[in-house]
């Protein structure tokens, strides 16, 4: 049956191929090549996992395709079929399938119909790939594909401030829970010298053996899966995000912050149980982070304003207590609760339009004054004090930003008295000079001179990618200190000791990547003469095609898996040996600030309202 579990990848990849080659005019051949993909997976997943059941249920795993084979590294996709995986693919295609149906009456007549369902199907495939996974890198494709459909649909309506300003926000959170799971598989290579499947995880006695040899990289490791997870699904202290992001349709928040989406990281820690279970105090930090997410979002939701702010802080406290029965190793009950709560979630947010009218008009028609119970002046004061905290979500927000965005904005800004033309051309020149020095020194992390300059090389480049992160004025300049970033890169990955062949990889991703942004945005400089990206303006309206382009583009820059340049980044990584931190830290910053730096660039350009003023726009209370 092994050959069988690529069907549930490739029925919605062909699902989303079809739908994009449909017109946007075409509503009900959208809707029903959408309807007939999920209904086509449901049957699938029901059928397939019976036959499994009658055939025993034995844990089945399959190396589906191979992306690069080196001599000392395998990068490959490895499908893995067990309960787990059939508990989550079967609630995701029931879901799915129903959410799909629900959301053709829903959306009729909406501007962007063909749009929600593309990028509907495109998180689908992520998801499956997620659920399917049998190694660390199966898993980081899904999240990828994940992440950047979950920013599509929360700035879905993308003539307003607000729901494009929070998709910008919370892609960036997911962006630290991208590089947390890059570190992940760093060290997964350094431990096990190899590409490993889930699978070794469970040989007790391996997974003993190597946590002895490496305590320091083990503890790494499952700290970083850990912070993964606990983003991904909004765990403590990374639960505000999860409000912002119902800016979305209904449905979009039923399928992603209610459901599926959100369960991702109780999946990676169910995937990953078997090595950091045996991680000293690494049970005791994932107990303690479920149970404070669980009582804080608890109080929370009391006093969210929004029935859907209420549902996240909810869904929150529920995942948190999933967090504590994986940890405990009552997996099964966390099956059961993933499954009942990811169904009751999306039935509430689907019928939160008719709750809202019904408790509108049972206020209205049956209003009773709430008598104040009197407190003793102590109790008085702490409860006023936690109602402010839960009103403002425990500042959890302002924490995370004045710790991680706050110090990157500050050395940007820090940049601004360099001129732009003077910082180019020293860019262009530094460059030049890498370029000749990759052909004149003996390459490799052992030579000490080798050693300085790469060092010296990432550094410049972070300080690059830092400057095109808080550039404000000039779109031109900003797209060619790209190309200074990812030069600046490439020597670095030959000079640490990759050959040209895998150099490549890397420079053939970014550079096709770079041309087509390059071309583009041209286009749309000539005919809008934008110079500035001060504030968001809207044109994704009049220039669709390009606004298309420009998104690949970008996500071609930061490594999505979309070009070669998704394998280049994790040999980027791999240059990085386990006696060069500094190095790894500044490549790992580098790919974090790039990521927001080409998010926040096609944001500005394309989205938000619209600078003409013959276009419709909402205001910012919106």
């Amino acid at each position: 049956m092994e050959q069988f579990i690529s069907l549930f990848i490739i029925i919605p990849f062909l699902g989303l191929i079809v739908n994009g080659l449909i017109s946007q005019r075409e509503e009900v051949k959208l809707a029903q090549v959408s309807f007939a993909t999920m209904g086509l997976q449901f049957i699938s997943v029901f059928v397939f996992t019976i036959i499994w059941l009658i055939q025993g249920s034995e844990v089945m795993y399959k190396k589906q395709l191979t992306l690069l084979r080196l001599h000392d590294l395998e990068i490959y996709l490895d499908f893995k079929f067990d309960w787990v995986t059939a508990v989550f693919l079967a609630v995701g295609a029931f879901i799915a399938f129903l959410i799909t149906t629900y959301s053709r009456n829903y959306l009729h007549r909406e501007a962007g119909f063909k749009r929600f369902f593309t990028t509907i199907l495109f998180f689908y495939l992520g998801y499956n790939l997620i659920v399917l996974s049998g190694n660390l890198t199966t898993i980081f494709v899904g999240w990828e594909i994940a992440g950047i459909s979950s920013f599509l649909l929360i700035a879905y309506y993308r003539n307003r401030y607000i729901p494009v300003k929070n998709a910008v926000k919370i892609f960036s959170i997911y962006r630290l829970g991208d590089i947390a799971l890059m570190l992940a598989l760093w060290l997964s290579h350094h431990i096990w010298h190899e590409n490993v499947s889930l699978n070794i995880f469970s040989d007790t006695s391996a997974v003993l053996e190597h946590i002895g040899l490496y305590p320091g990289l083990s503890i790494g490791f499952s700290l970083c899966i850990f912070v993964a997870a606990a983003i991904k699904s909004a765990q403590f202290p990374f639960s505000a995000w999860l409000s912002r992001a119902m800016e979305g349709p209904t449905p979009s928040s039923a399928i992603f912050y209610s459901s599926l989406a959100v369960h991702l990281g109780v999946l990676v820690l169910l995937r990953t149980y078997d090595f950091w279970i045996h991680v000293p105090y690494m049970q005791v930090v994932i107990i303690a982070s479920g149970t404070f997410s669980f009582l804080i979002a608890s109080v929370t939701a009391r006093i969210q304003p929004s029935i859907k702010g209420q549902i996240a802080y909810l869904v929150v406290a529920q995942v948190g207590l999933m967090s504590i029965e994986v940890a405990l190793g009552w997996h099964v009950i966390a099956l059961i609760h993933f499954a009942s709560h990811a169904m009751l979630r999306s039935y509430q947010l689907l019928i939160s339009p008719s709750i809202v009218s019904y408790m509108i008009r049972k206020q209205f028609f049956e209003f009773k004054l709430i008598k104040r119970t009197k407190l003793h002046p102590i109790l008085n004061n702490l409860s006023n004090s936690i109602y402010i905290l839960s009103l403002n979500e425990w500042y959890l927000d302002a924490v995370i930003h004045h710790i991680v965005w706050a110090p990157f904005k500050k050395l940007g800004n820090l940049l601004n008295f360099i001129p732009r033309i003077v910082l180019l051309v020293a860019g262009y020149i530094i460059l030049v000079i890498s370029i000749g020095a990759c052909f004149v020194l003996d390459r490799g992390p052992e030579v000490v001179l080798t050693n300085y300059i790469v060092h010296t090389l990432a550094v410049l480049a972070f300080i690059y990618v830092l400057r095109i992160f808080t550039e404000k004025e000039k779109l031109l300049f900003a797209w060619l200190k790209i190309g200074i970033f990812h030069g600046l890169t490439l020597c670095v990955m030959y000079l640490n000791g990759l050959s040209l062949y895998e150099t490549s990889f890397y420079a053939g991703g970014v550079t096709l990547s770079f041309i087509i942004g390059h071309l583009v945005m041209n286009k749309i400089r000539k005919a809008e003469n934008i110079i500035s990206l001060s504030a968001y303006q809207g044109h994704c309206y009049e220039y669709p095609i390009i606004e298309f382009w420009f998104l690949v583009s970008c996500l071609g820059l930061m490594g999505f898996p979309i070009t070669s340049a998704f394998v280049g980044n994790e040999l980027l990584l791999g240059t990085a040996s386990s006696h060069q931190p500094i190095l790894l830290a500044t490549m790992l910053l580098s790919i974090l600030v790039n990521g927001l730096a080409m998010v926040r660039m096609y944001a500005r350009i394309f989205l938000g309202p619209h600078v003409k003023t013959y276009h419709t726009s909402a205001r910012k209370s919106s």
